[in-house]
């Protein structure tokens, strides 16, 4: 990793590299949690040279918890998201929810 990278892409790759999620598991640098909502964009070279990273898996982390699966898992929720792409005329708006659509498993009814 470089010292130009964000702590948010050093937490995606160990998430990758243990198959975990990017909010499975926590992780101290330099005897400091690294709290993901106000940690993960800054800059490695901020922290300076780093010799070890501890990761723990977080006891509090539950996967059906997770936004896309709570999104997903009511029809509702697409029926409306459906209906932002159909009558909604910003772009903006449409290619945000277009992304957001991609991103949440299938609905098992579709």
């Amino acid at each position: 990793m470089n010292y130009f990278q964000t702590i948010g892409h050093l937490r995606v790759k160990i998430a990758d590299a243990y198959g975990f999620q990017i909010n499975e598991f926590n992780m101290t640098i330099k005897n400091q949690y690294v709290d993901p909502d106000e940690d993960d964009d800054r800059y490695l070279r901020e922290l300076g040279l780093i010799q070890q990273i501890f990761i723990v898996k977080n006891s509090n982390y539950n996967p059906d918890n997770h936004p896309k699966y709570l999104i997903s898992s009511k029809q509702e929720n697409y029926d409306k998201l459906f209906m932002l792409l159909s009558k909604e005329t910003k772009p903006q708006l449409i290619e945000a929810t277009w992304d957001l659509l991609n991103k949440i498993p299938i609905n098992k009814k579709l």
